[in-house]
């Protein structure tokens, strides 16, 4: 039995907490890439270390789960290659993190931390104190992306897969929305569709 090699090329990171921030890192390094990308549906890096000041005000059942909280939006017809300008959904999506202001972190830095930067940006933490708060989180994970912000794509959802398993080494495709700043004339907000393929595929 002959097995096909299949070398990956491209490579989506979904995601730009701490798992995507140290994943495209690591990927980049190993220079056997033609093309990364990270996309993360905030306008800020950081993941679940980002304190939001509002409130969502999404109201959830008891008992339901994402089928009913969270539905999918209506995919306008996008084929490879194009992108579509579409007037933005009203329907509200589950952004807002679980932060709160005085969170700290209960994990000691040495496990918490990236092997090549083992240390919180805590100027105020006492020396040997294992702990911090979640703003030097957000900002450790905010200074080791600085190295990577051209393979990030902020302001874009994923909001669909797709993959032929029929044959070999077909490509993940995935369905992009972007915001944007576009108003028509009466205030209206667009986004910016489109689909892009991907050898692999990191859900971070």
């Amino acid at each position: 039995m002959t097995v096909e090699k299949f070398k990956v090329k491209s490579v989506a990171i979904i995601g730009s907490g701490a798992s995507g921030a140290v994943a495209v890192d690591v990927l980049k390094k190993e220079h056997a890439f033609e093309k990364i990308k990270v996309f993360e549906r905030r306008e800020v890096v950081g993941g679940v270390w980002h304190l939001d000041s509002k409130y969502d005000g999404i109201k959830i059942s008891s008992g339901s789960n994402e089928s009913v909280n969270d539905v999918p939006l209506e995919i306008p017809k996008v084929q490879s290659g194009d992108k579509f300008i579409v007037p933005r959904s009203q329907q509200q999506r589950f952004i807002y993190t679980p932060a709160y202001e005085d969170i700290r972190t209960n994990v000691p830095e040495h496990f918490m931390t990236f092997s090549d930067i083992p240390r919180w940006p805590d100027p105020q933490k006492p020396a040997g104190e294992p702990f911090t708060t979640r703003r030097f989180v957000e900002k450790y994970i905010n200074e080791y992306f600085e190295r990577n912000r051209d393979n990030l794509t902020l302001r874009t959802t994923l909001e669909r897969v797709d993959k032929d398993y029929s044959t070999a080494n077909q490509p993940f495709i995935l369905t992009l929305r972007q915001e944007t700043d576009l108003k028509d004339s009466s205030g209206e907000l667009y986004d910016v569709w489109w689909k892009e393929s991907f050898d692999a595929l990191v859900l971070a």
